[in-house]
């Protein structure tokens, strides 16, 4: 039930303010400036938030808005191997179990947490003792019902292509060896696995599977990632995904490599990521789930995933 103020009311508290500012501007009084930046700064931040609360004229639905950006399903949720907690930034679609499989769908637009990217995704363990050795592994079955995709005249294989949503990712921070501030991002993806579909009139019956990996430490953007082929899998089918990121020596005198090796549906891809002498790794991580919908919806299903972590 909304409450109605009445015009008089109104009017007479509108007085009342104006004369209160009156007052503090004759006296030059700060604190009551200062206080209204801040008031001023803070209905700016509530008012972006409230665009992204789902309304009946957005692609938000009550039922799928979350109020807070991660959190643990309320059930016993397929996928928790790898965390109990999923990180949940559509407004459109929540997690959900169906059957053994864990259910990860979202909708173009549809992020009402921040600007980026919708995704929902569950984050590994952290590996941060830099040995030889240590790794964190992901092993399930992955089913791509649909992938997010926009129309572009930009070559697929480009990485400012719009079309294709990631299923997984690794991650891992990285200091410069003389002290200075890395670049890009402060929590940075060093190759991401991308699925993008092929038709059959407006049906996506194929996804090309792609390896979108940095050129350079901190690398983003046309200047700084590629996207290299690994092969196409067929649209709702089973296939078993293997992927482990960490670190390693050949022997002793050899430099320490960063490397993320994978395995999708019985071939392998190994990849090491360039990490010159002018870098220090400090971390090796994983994110699997959906992320990235830049057009139409996607559905990405996980199930018998187990993760290994070692961190010695």
């Amino acid at each position: 039930m909304k409450t109605i103020i009445k015009k008089p009311f109104y009017q007479g508290i509108f007085c009342l303010l104006l004369a209160s500012i009156a007052i503090a501007c004759s006296n030059d009084e700060k604190p009551l400036l200062q206080d209204e930046e801040i008031l001023s700064s803070f209905e700016e931040t509530n008012a972006s938030i409230d665009q992204k609360v789902a309304t009946t004229n957005s692609v938000c639905k009550k039922s799928g808005t979350n109020t807070s950006r991660e959190y643990t399903p309320a059930y016993p949720n397929n996928n928790s191997a790898v965390n109990i907690k999923v990180d949940d930034r559509t407004c459109t679609y929540n997690f959900e179990n169906q059957g053994s499989y864990g259910v990860y769908k979202l909708k173009a637009n549809s992020n009402h947490m921040d600007n980026l990217q919708p995704r929902i995704e569950r984050a590994s363990k952290v590996v941060t003792n830099v040995k030889s050795g240590n790794n964190v592994q992901l092993k399930g079955t992955l089913k791509i019902i649909r992938a997010g995709h926009k129309s572009s005249n930009i070559a697929r294989d480009q990485v400012n292509n719009p079309s294709g949503t990631y299923f997984m990712q690794a991650k891992g921070k990285h200091a410069n060896a003389d002290g200075s501030t890395p670049n890009g991002s402060s929590d940075p993806a060093v190759c991401l696995f991308l699925a993008k579909p092929r038709f059959s009139g407006s049906t996506q019956t194929s996804f090309d599977i792609y390896r979108e990996e940095i050129t350079v430490r901190g690398g983003s953007g046309t200047n700084g990632r590629r996207l290299v082929f690994l092969k196409n899998v067929p649209a709702n089918t089973d296939i078993p995904i293997e992927m482990i990121t960490g670190f390693h020596k050949a022997n002793s005198s050899s430099p320490l490599v960063h490397y993320v090796n994978v395995k999708i549906d019985g071939t392998s891809y190994n990849w090491q990521v360039p990490t010159p002498s002018t870098i220090i790794p400090l971390q090796a991580k994983y994110r699997m789930g959906a992320y990235r919908c830049k057009g139409g919806e996607a559905e990405i299903q996980w199930k018998n995933v187990t993760t290994k972590f070692t961190n010695n």
